[in-house]
């Protein structure tokens, strides 16, 4: 039995119809010996399209607490490039183009991290602070994990 597939891909279709022997093809349609079965592909297509196509996640994402509010971080894994430039979720990726990966550095969070996504009013920051986490002293540089509940409060004596 011979048959040929066309433009495979890791690419995804805009459109999920396959085409058999030239013609859009019906889920009752039966393949036989020398069918051709083509799955036509719509580009361009944005990155995000393909990554999520592909099941590939660029994000690290924690959900931590700070006094009870629910905060999420996220820290970009890893930069797609095409002919050294970087690239943004919604650019325009075509069948011919190369892309590499970057990974970046940074990896896992610290406590720090949180003052990127919260505003904190340093009026109500008692003057001799601490910082915790599940209700144990950290400091700045200590690491957080998914779940933690965060605060800053009046250093215990």
């Amino acid at each position: 039995m011979l048959i040929s597939i066309t433009k495979v891909t890791l690419f995804p279709s805009k459109e999920e119809t396959l085409v058999l022997n030239g013609v859009p093809a019906l889920e009752e349609d039966r393949v036989s010996d020398g069918d051709q079965i083509e799955r036509p592909v719509q580009y361009p297509l944005s990155l995000l399209e393909i990554l999520k196509y592909n099941d590939i996640n660029r994000w690290e994402k924690i959900n931590v607490f700070l006094e009870e509010e629910l905060i999420t971080l996220k820290n970009i894994r890893y930069e797609i490039l095409k002919n050294d430039t970087t690239l943004s979720e919604g650019d325009d990726i075509f069948p011919d183009d190369f892309l590499m990966t970057q990974k970046i550095g940074k990896q896992g969070f610290i406590f720090q991290d949180i003052f990127k996504y919260v505003d904190v009013d340093l009026e109500k920051v008692p003057q001799s602070f601490q910082l915790y986490r599940n209700d144990e002293e950290v400091s700045f540089h200590t690491a957080m994990f998914s779940g933690d509940h965060l605060r800053i409060a009046k250093k215990e004596v």
